[in-house]
């Protein structure tokens, strides 16, 4: 896991965005502004191609095909910026005995994550883990002003390797479409289809937007 400053706001060379037009209206961010989540429930967040999070906010990707997980993520941030719960949970299956392979991983997760808080940086970390005790351990790491926030991506049947693996997935996808996932500590959720994946190219962090009095 590599350590460095995190990044406020990174863009897609025009080269790597497929698909992309320069004709596109002007953008629109899924950011701070938008209305106050249901209480109890994850504000569910439209995609759209700037992904817009609060200053020191923990992000957490994920899907049943890790491979497009990582490709998307890594293609939006420089690798200092990013944790990627899977890699850093081979590394540590080869020192550890399996039965410790979760925890030590998280331990290690949360030490960076404070760091990082400390030093007033955002998170992100990606995993194809789907399961909800990884999430629920995840959102109890995040700054409590700045909140958890999940993106899912919603690949199709024929990227998933097998049918329980597929089924994990499309309840993480309705419990984020519905807000149910909030229970995990979520602030927001987004669901990203194949589709979307042309459409994201950076993802920033940013101050809340005042309200209006």
């Amino acid at each position: 896991m590599a350590s460095g400053d995190g990044v406020r706001s990174v863009k897609i060379g025009a080269d790597e965005r497929t698909g992309w037009s320069s004709e596109r209206p002007e953008r629109k961010t899924s950011g701070p502004g938008r209305p106050p989540r249901p209480e109890g429930r994850a504000l569910n967040v439209k995609a759209s191609d700037t992904l817009s999070f609060p200053n020191g906010s923990l992000v957490v990707f994920t899907g049943a095909d890790p491979i497009t997980v990582h490709r998307l993520v890594a293609r939006m941030l420089p690798r200092p910026a990013l944790i990627s719960y899977d890699a850093l949970a081979r590394q540590v299956a080869e020192k550890v005995p399996a039965e410790q392979v979760g925890e030590v991983t998280l331990r290690l997760i949360t030490k960076r994550v404070e760091e990082r808080k400390a030093e007033g940086q955002a998170t992100v970390i990606e995993t194809g883990d789907l399961s909800t005790e990884l999430r629920t351990a995840l959102t109890k790491l995040a700054d409590r002003r700045a909140g958890s926030h999940l993106v899912v991506l919603d690949s199709g049947r024929k990227a998933v390797g097998d049918d329980e693996r597929f089924e994990a997935l499309r309840t993480v996808v309705s419990g984020a479409r519905s807000g149910e996932i909030g229970s995990e500590g979520f602030s927001t959720a987004m669901v990203l289809g194949r589709v979307d994946l042309d459409k994201v190219t950076a993802i920033e962090f940013v101050a809340p937007r005042q309200r209006r009095r």
